[in-house]
């Protein structure tokens, strides 16, 4: 890259000595890339198309760099008031994806807050798959983003049947469970 003080070589303005080329690496490989899944036109179409047809004029969505966030009040059964969905596409997930890319394990919120065996430690996040699991039993993005609503709708009425039956003290949960943690094995 050229320099562009003249007569100073990069290595040596003020904000190349105070900044170490580790923490200089660090703070670029976290930046968006310029071009990423979230961003391409093609991949949202495709994403979004079933879900449109579905929720006409609900679903809406927020491009910002390296993350594409997508909101809709999810009509579950069961409950009275639709609940409020987030979705979040990352380029660069700030969390693990546990050997999945980040299309294939985006971050879900609903109901902030709420008891759950099946949440996320940390930013309470559902728990929809197991990672490790074959792509017939878990979510990716060439499903499209209607059957992940389904999946959403789902897990929210499986926690509402686990509060009902008696929630952290021994809830049933409707659907299928996978044990927690994650075992050494990659996901495939």
């Amino acid at each position: 890259m050229p320099n562009s003080t003249p007569g100073v070589a990069p290595c040596e303005l003020p904000a190349c000595r105070a900044w170490p080329a580790r923490k200089r690496w660090e703070a670029l490989s976290a930046l968006p890339p310029a071009r990423w899944y979230g961003a391409e036109p093609a991949w949202q179409v495709a994403l979004e198309a079933s879900a449109r047809r579905a929720y006409p004029g609900q679903l809406t969505y927020t491009l910002a760099p390296g993350l594409l966030t997508y909101r809709i009040e999810l009509d579950v059964i069961g409950r009275i008031d639709p609940v409020p969905i987030t979705i979040w596409f990352w380029a660069n997930p700030p969390y693990d994806c546990y050997g999945l890319g980040p299309p294939d394990y985006p971050r879900v919120h609903a109901e902030p807050g709420a008891a759950s065996p099946h949440r996320m430690p940390g930013d309470n996040a559902l728990c929809l798959w197991y990672p490790a699991d074959p792509t017939t039993r878990r979510w990716t993005a060439d499903k499209g983003l209607l059957d992940l609503l389904d999946i959403i709708a789902e897990h929210l009425l499986y926690e509402q049947y686990s509060q009902a039956t008696g929630g952290e003290h021994g809830g049933i949960w409707a659907g299928d469970e996978a044990e927690h943690g994650f075992t050494t094995q990659g996901a495939a």
